[in-house]
């Protein structure tokens, strides 16, 4: 396997490592689009047709910046997002000109999404301290002020009692026991996600 400036490249795992990898620079210029091309084309002719790896990682650290820097709705991002559009199409042309094309699989992820989010006056903040019947000192554990979504951990025996305090408190906050999530969220089987789980509709944030 290999790994060209993936999150945790220089890592090691259970006492492996990736067989080839190689760190970004400091500095690193991430929205460079000639580098781009230059990582896509080391990838597909060193790494998969001379070196015969069997998986690469490969991190490109746009849109996101740009998006964070300038919004999700400007013009900047939306350029941003042509040029990722047009390494896409590149990184499949050089797979087919490496003879790559019916034995690759490319797969691209990410790992959040990004929306503008309305603030001052302009829309009905959610703001979970202000919800009556709601106290954060019924909670052990919570994780909210991060954007769209949080999840609560309330002490012993005061599940119903925060659930019932959320649940329809803001016509654009949307409270859930875990067990009661949507099944097509698939997110409601892992031990680590905690009995409450909240997410907001696009344009807001969840605030304590």
């Amino acid at each position: 396997a290999g790994s060209l400036h993936f999150p945790g490249t220089a890592s090691t795992y259970q006492g492996e490592s990736a067989v080839v990898k190689e760190v970004e620079p400091e500095n690193y210029n991430y929205s460079n689009e000639t580098a781009w091309r230059e990582n896509v084309d080391k990838v597909m002719k060193s790494w998969f047709s001379e070196q015969d790896l069997d998986f690469v990682s490969m991190y490109f650290g746009e849109p996101d910046s740009t998006g964070h820097k300038y919004g999700p709705d400007s013009p900047e991002r939306r350029a941003m997002v042509r040029q990722v559009d047009r390494t896409v199409g590149y990184l499949r042309s050089t797979a087919e000109q490496n003879g790559l094309s019916e034995r690759l699989n490319i797969i691209i992820t990410a790992d959040h999404g990004m929306s503008t989010v309305y603030r001052n006056g302009l829309v009905d903040e959610i703001v979970l301290s202000k919800i009556p019947g709601f106290s954060f000192r019924d909670l052990d554990f919570h994780i909210v002020d991060f954007g769209p979504v949080g999840l609560l951990l309330p002490k012993e025996g005061r599940i119903d009692k925060v659930y019932n305090a959320l649940k329809g408190a803001h016509p654009h906050l949307h409270v859930y026991k875990k067990e009661e999530i949507p099944t097509h969220l698939h997110y409601s089987h892992n031990d680590r996600i905690l009995p409450i789980i909240l997410w907001a509709d696009p344009g807001y944030v969840i605030n304590g």
